[in-house]
């Protein structure tokens, strides 16, 4: 922007010293060319012999005051030879004496010839110093425009350049950032699985050896109520590594992944939830990662209605439409009829890497859906209203 402002700059300085050095709008506009014509129609009157003196005088008496209008008291062109300045003046000031000596004495005097060929040999030097100056006068205009047409290409040629070198700046930090993102990403994907292999075969073999250990209690009472309390921790750990690695979706099975997800929040959250995924939708165009995705999508999404929503109802719904390009567009609405969401909120959501947490601190999880999503190169959307509840809308093309 800096760049850009200091070009502009630059750019007007340059317009305004070449204008001012090539003197653009100091000249003026005479019209003078009536004035020549005047005075031509006057001369070949008075040397055709066959004039009436009085048509004559009129048309003479027009003339004068027309050049002394024009002329006489008119700024002269600012001109680079002072000499050639001197000599117009000159000029203009004996036409015009000349001028007042015929009105005296009259185109019938004898001394007129001398007069009217003294003051047509002054309008002859006159009407070239006139030609000559309008000549320069468009030499400079054309020059003056044709600086301008070159700095004009030039600029746009320089802005362009500097917008495509800050347009490849921006796409080189999203590709970076995107990178950093998948890695990121990818290394809790990876620590996820370690816990879930550790609480497997570490925990949860321990737990069964407690088991084990208690059918050599005497009290079989206290032996049966270790075994329950040893048989529910058992599907918690493995419920908690299937949430950590599903291993439907490293298989490709993302609907199965799915509703195995919906009929764990339903019975852990108590609220009813509906999911919808149209039969005719094609997963095997996403990769493994890809699908992960979506499934995390969704997973935050419910944890989200869980613990914030306060609601009683929730539904996914993965659908596609097919687009004139020929791609599909699949589309992931998740839905709550909950206590909805903060404006502040959603208006920070517009800020990609923009941190999203609650006052007392909690973390929402939406900054980790709207990520996922760029890594899906799809398009994040989410309405909500105060009492009425939230939707969240992934649309991925492929």
């Amino acid at each position: 922007m800096k760049n850009k402002l200091m070009l502009s700059v630059i750019i007007f300085m340059t317009l305004f010293v070449s204008c001012h050095d090539g003197n653009i709008g100091v000249f003026r506009d005479y019209s003078n060319l009536e004035v020549f014509d005047s005075w031509y129609v006057i001369t070949e009157m008075y040397h055709s012999k066959e004039y009436d003196e009085t048509e004559l005088n009129l048309k003479f008496k027009s003339f004068q005051e027309s050049f002394i209008e024009k002329f006489l008291h008119t700024t002269p062109i600012l001109l680079e030879e002072q000499s050639i300045l001197d000599h117009t003046d000159d000029t203009i000031n004996i036409i015009v004496s000349d001028m007042e000596c015929l009105k005296e004495k009259g185109f019938g005097d004898e001394l007129s010839d001398s007069l009217v060929n003294s003051i047509d040999y002054r309008m002859y030097f006159l009407e070239n110093w006139y030609y000559w100056m309008e000549s320069e006068k468009n030499t400079k205009y054309i020059m003056f425009y044709i600086v301008l047409s070159i700095t004009v290409v030039l600029t746009g040629v320089i802005l362009m350049q500097l917008n495509n070198r800050e347009l490849k700046k921006k796409n080189r930090e999203i590709f970076q950032s995107k990178n950093t993102l998948k890695f990121v990403i990818k290394a809790q994907e990876e620590e996820r699985t370690r816990i879930s292999r550790e609480l497997h075969d570490s925990l949860a073999q321990d737990i069964r050896y407690i088991g084990l250990l208690a059918l050599k209690i005497e009290d079989e009472n206290l032996a049966s109520e270790i075994q329950e309390k040893q048989a529910k921790c058992i599907n918690e750990i493995r419920s908690l590594c299937y949430n950590f690695t599903p291993p439907d979706v490293g298989a490709g099975d993302l609907v199965s992944a799915l509703i195995t997800l919906v009929d764990d929040f339903k019975n852990n959250s108590g609220i009813e939830c509906r999911l919808t995924i149209f039969e005719s939708l094609d997963f095997s165009v996403f990769t493994t990662d890809e699908l992960m995705h979506f499934y995390r999508i969704v997973q935050e999404a419910l944890s989200n209605i869980q613990k914030h929503a306060k609601a009683t109802e929730a539904t996914v719904l993965f659908r596609g439409e097919k687009e004139e390009s020929g791609k599909i567009l699949y589309k992931l609405i998740i839905t709550d009829d909950g206590c909805g969401i903060d404006n502040g909120i959603l208006n920070s959501l517009k800020i990609m890497g923009h941190p999203l947490k609650k006052k007392d601190g909690a973390h929402f999880g939406l900054s980790s859906i709207r990520e996922r999503t760029a890594l899906l190169d799809g398009e994040f959307q989410i309405d909500s209203v105060i009492g009425d509840g939230t939707q969240i809308k992934v649309c991925v093309r492929r």
